[in-house]
């Protein structure tokens, strides 16, 4: 059944003898940043990854495990972040540390894209890896939502413009160590 048919995601399961049979997603999309997700999944910061290849029409099928959780937007938003904010934190500069020594960016680090498991003291899978790529190759979309979402990036963030580190820095850093999470801490040390 479709989670969203927008974005091209669903929630499948597996039909053998395992029970209560696994929950993977299924998502289709144009691009998608293939070792960045491995990265991080190595990481344990992002779901396992299943599969990630191209099929008909261009677009590329994307099947993963599924986050266990809610969005940290969500949790903040309606309270329920019942766990120490500091764990979050270290996890995502942990995110940010393991990108950078592979020479990697993620692009879109943002609550909304951080799935929290509240009941495993602060683990969590950061998701949504289809503007990944490698630090200053690969280009934001054209069709970015800079109106809406400006306060949560970078000010060098920007339709076609380059994702780079310093993007992914910022975010964790200023926007969800400092704005969501209460947590100040010096970018620049890491």
């Amino acid at each position: 059944m479709a989670k969203d048919i927008h974005y091209g995601l669903f929630l499948a399961n597996y039909r053998d003898a395992i029970y209560p049979p696994p929950r993977f997603v299924v998502k289709f999309a144009k691009r998608y940043g293939k070792a960045v997700h491995e990265c991080l999944a190595r990481e344990q910061l992002a779901p396992k990854l299943f599969i990630c290849q191209r099929v008909i029409g261009n677009m590329i099928v994307v099947v993963m495990e599924r986050a266990i959780g809610q969005p940290l937007d969500f949790m903040l938003r309606f309270g329920r972040l019942d766990i120490d904010a500091r764990l979050i934190f270290e996890c995502l500069k942990g995110a940010v540390s393991a990108l950078k020594r592979e020479g990697l960016v993620h692009g879109d680090i943002r609550a909304r894209n951080i799935v929290v498991d509240e009941y495993s003291q602060g683990a969590l899978k950061i998701v949504d890896f289809d503007w990944a790529t490698k630090d200053g190759e690969g280009f934001y979309p054209d069709t970015i939502n800079m109106e809406e979402l400006s306060k949560q990036w970078h000010r060098d963030v920007g339709p076609m413009k380059k994702i780079k580190m310093e993007h992914d820095k910022y975010a964790v850093f200023n926007v969800l160590g400092r704005e969501y999470l209460g947590i100040t801490e010096d970018p620049s040390e890491h």
